[in-house]
């Protein structure tokens, strides 16, 4: 197991927060074959959970040699597709969230504790119902507080619930896909 370059407990660059031209889906597609060279694997299954299934994605799109299985958890197969089942899901929130959300959205106030409150609903009601969270999702959830350069270059609070979004994601794989 592993966290990608800037994320968990993984190497962080905060300096190059927002820049686009560093933060690309090359980069992290080019840290994994350096893992994978660098560790001498050439036999082996990813599991990628939410940003991580993303890339696993693409990475089993290069079909690289070695490569048995991808277990995906937690991840969209496009980001629009993700954007326009979330935005149904928000508009089930109470009115007061809602109108948390869209103010603070269009106000670019997304760093806020008010809107940090109000996402909260909404993760609380699809993202993670079980109450408490488990230590797992509140280590996730401080680590990507203490550092969330990744998060808001590739995707950015606000580009959540709208489209396009910094990170245009879809991998929407042909059937005929195989791993050998």
């Amino acid at each position: 197991m592993y966290d990608q370059l800037g994320c968990g407990k993984s190497t962080h660059l905060q300096h190059l927060k927002g820049d686009t031209s560093f933060w690309t889906v090359e980069l992290f597609l080019a840290e994994l074959a350096n893992l994978l060279s660098a560790l001498n694997i050439t036999s082996y299954s990813l599991l990628g959970q939410s940003w991580g299934g993303m890339l696993g994605s693409e990475h089993v799109a290069l079909q690289p040699a070695g490569l048995h299985s991808l277990i995906i958890a937690d991840s969209p197969a496009s980001m629009q597709l993700w954007i326009e089942a979330a935005n149904g899901l928000r508009e089930k929130l109470p009115k007061e969230v809602s109108e948390v959300l869209r103010r603070c959205e269009r106000d670019g106030t997304t760093d806020s504790k008010e809107y940090e409150d109000a996402m909260e609903v909404f993760y609380s009601r699809h993202v993670c119902r079980t109450q408490p969270k488990p230590w797992e999702m509140e280590e996730s959830d401080a680590l990507l507080k203490a550092d969330n350069t990744v998060y808001l270059t590739m995707l950015d609070p606000f580009s959540f619930f709208s489209f396009p979004c910094p990170f245009d994601f879809h991998i929407l794989l042909p059937v005929h896909l195989s791993l050998t």
